[in-house]
């Protein structure tokens, strides 16, 4: 029955990878914002980890885990120009059941906006979103693996253009607990247009295959780890980088090289166990850091981020930031709650 399973799911998944052009330009670029603070924290992307939060399922299925009773997770984040994002998931399931099934919803505000025409004449507002909801399952396999499957009904609304698009998830993870090592990959966003913008307009989704891997250092409160990002397309480099009517404060006119291809690619992240319940995060992300530096200009932190974990009897409070560029940075806080079942009812 799993293998059946198995091979059905990854046949619908390469009906979506068919379906739709690899690399470029691409709507729906609020389904990459971290679900959770602790992957802000961590650079933005985490496929694979020693930890149990739901919030990483919704980038790798596969950590999606089993828990006792119901597990809860909530986050808003407060991103640059006054745009937020809210993200909520729950978990249902017996603790060390081989299944582990959620469902959770983003939704990411960008507040009213000014409607121009061509000419720049404001002749009224309107309201802009984006929202996905997504349900998740995942099976472990021998002792080490666990494998994982997430289908999402994604909708982006500004005023009077709406589209609509069903997307699939699917992920593996490896975890050795006795050796620290963690490892796993994820297809991510492949799925097709329920609904375009415009039907004369051409709309890609933003497919991505990526990989990671983590490893606790053994006697020693540090964990590292290393992400490869949107392996479906090695040159990354934007080319609004070198067109002076997208990039009116400086164009940097030198393309990467194939190191620096290749270290677009590249998350690096660490995680500091200060304390049984507390620990601290950290993270940079080279490609954030390419596409939103200033050429010519100081750019600080960008490309880095930072965040925080403490950890109480059944909750738990997470913070993330991440530093876009000089003054811009996005804050994440997020909460999980575990509600236990009890003969007689339900209890925190």
């Amino acid at each position: 029955m799993r293998r059946l399973l198995l091979t059905g799911l990854l046949s619908f998944t390469h009906l979506f990878v068919c379906a739709q052009v690899l690399g470029g330009a691409s709507s729906f670029n609020f389904l990459r914002l971290p679900a959770g603070a602790l992957t802000a924290a961590k650079g933005g992307l985490v496929l694979c980890t020693d930890q149990s939060s739901i919030a990483f399922a919704a980038q790798n299925p596969s950590l999606l885990e089993s828990t006792e009773g119901l597990l809860v997770h909530s986050s808003i984040s407060f991103l640059p120009g006054g745009v937020k994002g809210y993200f909520l998931s729950g978990i249902l399931t017996q603790k060390n059941a081989p299944w582990a099934t959620g469902a959770s919803v983003q939704f990411v505000d960008y507040g009213t906006v000014p409607a121009t025409d061509a000419a720049g004449n404001t002749w009224g507002n309107f309201r802009a979103s984006d929202w996905v909801m997504q349900v998740s399952a995942s099976h472990s396999y021998l002792q080490h693996w666990r494998g994982g499957a997430s289908l999402k009904f994604a909708h982006s609304g500004y005023g009077i253009y709406q589209a609509s698009a069903l997307l699939a998830d699917v992920g593996i993870r490896y975890r050795d607990t006795a050796s620290g090592l963690n490892w796993g990959a994820s297809i991510r966003n492949a799925g097709f247009m329920v609904r375009k913008y415009a039907e004369s307009t051409n709309t890609d989704l933003p497919l991505e295959l990526s990989f990671g891997v983590m490893k606790k250092l053994k006697g020693s409160p540090f964990s590292v780890g290393l992400t490869l990002q949107r392996m479906q397309q090695w040159q990354l480099d934007s080319d609004a980088l070198y067109d002076p009517q997208f990039s009116p404060i400086g164009t940097d006119n030198r393309r990467s090289t194939f190191v620096g291809q290749f270290f677009n690619h590249l998350i690096f992240s660490t995680r500091i166990e200060i304390h049984p319940r507390i620990q601290l995060y950290g993270g940079y992300n080279f490609l954030r850091r390419r596409e939103l530096s200033w050429a010519g200009g100081s750019n600080g932190m960008t490309g880095f981020s930072l965040g925080l974990r403490a950890e109480l009897d059944r909750f738990q409070l997470h913070y993330g930031r991440a530093y876009y560029q000089p003054g811009q940075s996005m804050n994440q806080i997020s909460v999980e709650l575990s509600i236990k079942p009890v003969s007689k009812g339900w209890k925190r």
